[in-house]
């Protein structure tokens, strides 16, 4: 190259690298600088090239629109709201910016001069800008009220951001951004847990490593028993508020939780949107139900909250919670105790930027969301409300001034003092009395039932007339022990009347409580043996409302039946056990109502273990422990099929045991032979007409409990075992991990282990709506092959060996 071409091409690089070296401090080049920041959420550094670009021109509309934008997300209102005015002095603004300079008076609490600007708002967009300022005027009206609520910073909170806060036994598990206590410095977030204090307060915090995929996550959840988590994987930015519009990128995470706390089986939630963005989860406490906050299509606003069942191992379309939780604005953090579901959005009436609420239910239904009041909500950002009702006490996310970090966790006790558990009567007491409470309210929505009466009157020593009304939120003291063998009437208008127990409602770790069947929507069933079709006393059924995730529960009497109390045109998941049976689940939906023996008769099969419990409890302390109705005083009805002068082969009428139970009684010197109890006698008219196809064409209906009644003695069905248990000889070691499969079974009664005899031990497991038949057990999986020849040659040719591992079942190697 010669010399003068060569100057020439290092001129023209230098010219190019000076041109561009001036484009990024020019005003135009730092403006493109500091949008690109802008765009990707990176809101701090985005603020100082913006600030870089104003001193270059002091009054440009779309720096100063862009940093207080910054400001507004960094949660430096004072800041953003100087910006904000600036730019609306200079008149040349969005009208959006408008609205968001009122947000950041409403967030710094001047709600007169906020009110200004959203009425001003209301002339480009009525709906929003006076929903707002009604917004003020609640908050300025319930500023300084009473308050049953106390609050607190807990000394866990860090420097950076503390959230997420969530229940696991006796732990609180949250998640934070802080560095402290990793052994590397990252800004992914983290989950920690604390130990909880009898009052609530938190413990030193350690790490936990759950053995997840490494992304930032949290908040989590988990069920009750702690095996079912859920988590968020989120993009949460130190310093940064965690809300819509700063740039949430998030999605759900599932994960199984063995014994020593490690997680496994980690699997994305199917119901992640392609096209949105899923997060904030909320197990319900048997781990079966997820509520969750998404920005998905087809909601009310931005983000909405949505509700999943668990099928097996699938999830169900998520339901969206309707119009009483969800809003034109945002809804996020949803948190279900049970009973009510606390939540926080930007749109209904309150005192600042997010605030927590309550949404209550009734008719199969979420009806109203009430703003928790101060000091649970600030002028600030407050969300990620749970609470434990039974001890009054929960926790809670704000970034409102006065904190250690951006956003600290908050201990809220209801009440101004948490309840105190006495070990010696675990119930709870108010804690300005001492005493337990009764609750009363609706079996099939679950809504409190204020004036109605409980007649303490026998519990009573020396009264002769002790009753009580329930308050406003369905509350009365009990002035006696909370397991006081006495009887307690409860009435209220509308409602059958119930007589009962009191002890056979105490439960430990919370107020008693007692449901209500409201007159008209009181459906009967039955639960039988599977085996012997004998009657289970005792079994514990519980409805929960598919909707809203209402829990409804009842005990079978004497004869097997119950009662529940259900809304109409509602799906309801009722969930039946009994000691020495398998749970069993089953979906049903009342419809319109007229049918009140939709229940009808429900099998339930015995533990492989025990496969010939004895379910009647001939001497019962309480005939009628628990019900949901009225201890009702009505005959049952039988269908009679024979009448013999000798003792009864029952045997010869196994083929009516498809229908419900055979046995017979002795009347007047004769065995009357009969199938039944039937609830109404409409049910045993339909089951007539099925005896009569089955031969017994003289059949007809009688009035009968299916027990001894006016003298008469009855004669117990006598059933062979259809799986009688057997046994290895020696026998094999019970310790062992390694089993057969022999099948799964909708229907267990269809499984026959006769031909396995001698082989090994029948084990039962439940699946979703199956029941897994395990051959049991072996010590090492060579012993398990050496057995599975014999097993496929009994009949069973498509079974396998497993392996179970703490607790879940793979096909060993």
């Amino acid at each position: 190259m010669r010399p003068h071409n060569f100057k020439a091409c290092f001129l023209v690089l230098f010219l190019l690298g000076m041109a561009n070296l001036q484009a990024q401090t020019t005003f135009r080049g730092l403006m493109r600088k500091a949008d690109q920041l802008f765009e990707t959420y990176a809101f701090a550094p985005a603020v100082d090239v913006y600030r870089q670009a104003l001193e270059k021109d002091a009054t440009d509309p779309d720096a100063l629109g862009r940093l207080a934008e910054c400001y507004r997300y960094l949660n430096r209102l004072d800041e953003a709201e100087a910006t904000y005015l600036k730019l609306i002095r200079g008149r040349k603004y969005e009208d959006r910016q408008i609205l968001l300079y009122a947000h950041c008076l409403k967030g710094l609490g001047r709600y007169d001069e906020a009110k200004v600007y959203y009425l001003s708002y209301a002339k480009i967009n009525p709906t929003v800008g006076n929903q707002f300022a009604q917004s003020c005027d609640f908050a300025k009206a319930n500023l300084n009220l009473p308050t049953v609520y106390g609050l607190s910073n807990e000394r866990v909170n860090s420097s950076s951001s503390d959230f997420g806060p969530a229940f696991l036994n006796d732990q609180l598990v949250f998640s934070s951004l802080r560095t402290e206590g990793q052994t590397f410095s990252s800004t992914k977030s983290s989950l920690y847990s604390s130990v909880m204090a009898t009052d609530g307060s938190l413990q030193t915090p350690i790490v936990v490593r759950p053995g997840i995929s490494d992304f930032s996550i949290g908040p989590a959840t988990f069920s009750s028993d702690g095996r079912n988590a859920a988590t968020t994987k989120n993009n949460f930015t130190p310093g940064v508020r965690q809300i819509p519009g700063s740039g949430l990128d998030l999605s759900l995470i599932l994960a199984d939780v063995n014994f020593n706390s490690s997680w496994y089986n980690e699997r994305t939630f199917p119901n992640n949107d392609t096209k949105g963005r899923t997060g904030f989860p909320c197990l319900t406490p048997d781990g079966n139900a997820l509520f969750f906050a998404s920005d998905r299509e087809g909601g009310f606003g931005g983000w909405d909250l949505y509700l999943s069942y668990k099928e097996g191992a699938n999830w169900t379309k998520p339901i969206n919670l309707g119009p009483a939780v969800n809003t034109p604005g945002d809804e996020i953090t949803p948190y279900f105790d049970g009973l009510n579901l606390y939540f926080a959005s930007d749109y209904h009436l309150g005192f600042g930027g997010f605030d927590v609420f309550m949404a209550e239910q009734g008719e199969g239904r979420w009806l109203k969301s009430t703003n928790l009041g101060q000091p649970v909500n600030s002028s600030a950002d407050d969300y990620g409300m749970i609470m434990d009702s039974y001890r009054n006490f929960g926790y809670m996310v704000s970034n409102r001034s006065g904190g250690k970090g951006m956003e600290d966790i908050y201990r809220v006790v209801k009440g101004g003092a948490p309840v105190v558990t006495d070990p010696g009567n675990p119930n709870p007491v108010n804690p300005n009395t001492g005493r337990t409470r009764i609750k009363v309210f609706s079996g099939s929505d679950g809504m409190a039932l204020p004036n109605a009466s409980v007649d303490l009157t026998n519990c009573m020593r020396g009264s002769s007339n002790y009753i009580l009304l329930t308050d406003g939120q369905g509350y009365v003291e009990l002035p006696v022990g909370a397991g006081t063998e006495c009887e307690v009437v409860v009435r209220a208008d509308g409602y059958m009347q119930l007589r009962g127990s009191l002890s056979a409602y105490f439960a430990p770790n919370r107020d008693i409580e007692i449901p209500l069947t409201k007159s008209g929507e009181e459906y009967y069933g039955r639960v039988v043996n599977s085996n012997t079709r004998e009657f289970i006393p005792n079994a514990q059924i519980t409805a929960r409302n598919t909707y809203t995730g209402t829990i409804t529960r009842t005990t079978s009497d004497y004869s097997g039946n119950y009662v529940l109390s259900l809304s109409r045109n509602t799906p309801y998941t009722i969930t039946y056990s009994a000691p020495n049976f398998n749970e069993e689940t089953r979906n049903i939906n009342v419809l319109n109502g007229s049918d009140r023996t939709v229940l009808g008769v429900l099998s339930m099969v015995p533990n492989a273990w025990n496969p010939n419990p004895n379910p009647v409890n001939p001497n019962p302390i309480n005939p009628n422990p628990g019900n949901t109705g009225t201890q009702l005083e009505r005959p049952g009805f039988a269908i009679q099929v024979s009448a013999v002068s000798g003792q009864p082969d029952l045997s010869k009428f196994n083929n009516l045991r498809s229908i419900a139970s055979v046995y017979a009684k002795n009347e007047a010197g004769k065995y009357k032979i009969k199938v039944g109890n039937f609830p109404t006698r409409e049910e045993a008219q339909r089951q007539l007409e099925n005896v009569k196809r089955m031969g017994y064409t003289g059949a007809f209906i009688v009035t009968d409990d299916g027990f001894s009644l006016g003298g008469g003695t009855a004669v117990a069905p006598a059933v062979p075992d259809p799986n009688p248990p057997v046994t290895t000889n020696p026998p094999v070691n019970t310790g062992g991990r390694f089993m057969i499969q022999l099948g799964a079974y909708r229907d267990p009664r269809s499984f026959n282990g006769t031909r396995l005899a001698g082989m090994g031990t029948i084990q039962d497991r439940p699946r979703a709506d199956l029941t897994v038949k395990l051959l049991c057990c072996f010590s090492s999986a060579a012993d398990a092959y050496n057995a599975l020849p014999r097993v496929q040659q009994a009949g069973f040719s498509g079974a396998f060996v497993v392996e179970d591992l703490n607790g879940q079942l793979v096909r060993a190697k």
